[in-house]
């Protein structure tokens, strides 16, 4: 591994001051030191290696944006001060720089995204697992009943979080799969479509979407004055980073189709609807299975087992785009004074190469707000009903 590139280039230079004017004892901050600059930064560090290329190499590019806040306007001595107003000009002031752990990427886990990108180039997985759709019909009449409850304000106990619950595994999924139905005829082309690009190889390029990944908790910082007891301003940064994921390969079937386009039709419609036998939809099936995939990646294992037993997968790429904002609020501005907020904006580019299209059973890289909401109604319900209330 090596650096390849290396780019520093600060904005602003100078040297920190703050002087009290011997004429008339005036206080002026002009402050240019490197706590308070504003630069970017750049840094690509890559691998090289000799044929046949054997190891797997990642290749990262990461840029850092800072602008620290900008301080102008004077504050009026206290009365009875010995020394005069206090200026501020073209003050930057740039809290928690010192603070590294701020700053750093979210880990990421390749292996995890590197099966989940082979499960979704399967051409074999379905868009509407009907079976299950049809099957969990059978919870329509107690969510209806629920619901009613809840509109006609004959609220119980444990309606507030098994509603968070119906929600989430009965009305969304619902909805979900009823508006998909609408669009399987297109789907189903597109099915075909791809079993034919299949069958001579193909280039996949998808996306695997965009997480928030890291929300810190709100931090703050004051800027006191040379004289007085009220500061000049306070604020408070918080950072957040999302993370966009997609993957490219290569794929050809292992052996040609040699169907006939009404063969094709009804292979893609059963692929699509899940009307084919196949280990994943099995596994959705599975009363609680969805909370082992919360913790360990079992579902994306299962179907992306299947996509490699019927293609040739190769030139695998995981790629992430991860995005961090740190924007640093004013929540108090002395009178007098004016500020320009700072922030910290920083990417990383990185790609993950895999020679080999073996899934891997790994944990789940995240764990959302919706998952823990998700559990907690779930304890909470049951608590109750282990209390007593229905």
């Amino acid at each position: 591994m090596r650096t390849r590139s290396r780019y520093q280039d600060p904005l602003v230079r100078g040297t920190r001051s703050t002087r009290v004017e011997a004429f008339n004892l005036d206080i002026v901050h002009d402050d240019f030191g490197s706590l308070g600059n504003s630069y970017v930064y750049e840094v690509c560090a890559d691998a090289t290696m000799p044929r046949p290329y054997t190891t797997d190499h990642p290749l990262s590019l990461e840029k850092t944006v800072v602008r620290p806040t900008i301080l102008n306007g004077q504050i009026e001595a206290d009365a009875g001060s010995f020394y005069g107003p206090e200026r501020y000009q073209n003050y930057r002031f740039h809290p928690f720089s010192a603070n590294v752990s701020l700053y750093e990427f979210a880990p990421f886990n390749p292996d995890y995204y590197k099966t989940m990108a082979l499960a979704n180039a399967s051409p074999y997985r379905s868009y509407v697992n009907l079976p299950l759709f049809l099957f969990e019909l059978r919870e329509l009449p107690g969510m209806l009943q629920q619901l009613g409850r809840i509109l006609q304000r004959k609220i119980r106990a444990t309606d507030v979080a098994g509603g968070y619950l119906a929600y989430s595994f009965g009305w969304a999924p619902l909805v979900s799969d009823l508006k998909k139905l609408f669009d399987f005829t297109k789907k189903i082309e597109d099915r075909k479509a791809y079993f034919r690009r299949l069958e001579s190889g193909t280039h996949v390029r998808r996306s695997l979407g965009t997480q928030t990944v890291q929300v810190s908790t709100p931090m703050k910082a004051t800027l006191t004055r040379m004289v007085g007891s009220d500061p000049a301003i306070e604020v408070e940064a918080q950072l957040e980073e999302t993370q966009k994921v997609w993957y490219t390969l290569n794929a050809k079937l292992r052996e040609p189709l040699h169907m006939s386009q009404s063969d094709l039709h009804s292979l893609s419609r059963n692929q699509i609807l899940g009307l084919r036998i196949n280990p994943a939809d099995i596994w959705d099936a599975i009363p609680w299975s969805w909370l082992i995939d919360y913790f360990v990646n079992i579902g994306d294992v299962l179907e992306a087992s299947r996509a490699v037993i019927g293609m040739d997968i190769t030139r695998i790429n995981v790629m992430c785009l991860s995005k961090q904002v740190v924007v640093f609020q004013p929540k108090y501005v002395h009178p007098g004074l004016t500020i320009q907020p700072g922030f910290v904006y920083r990417t990383k580019k990185a790609r993950y190469p895999f020679s080999n299209a073996i899934p891997a059973v790994t944990t789940t890289p995240f764990f959302t707000d919706h998952m823990a909401a998700i559990l907690g109604s779930l304890v909470t319900v049951r608590a109750l009903k282990a209390r007593g209330f229905k």
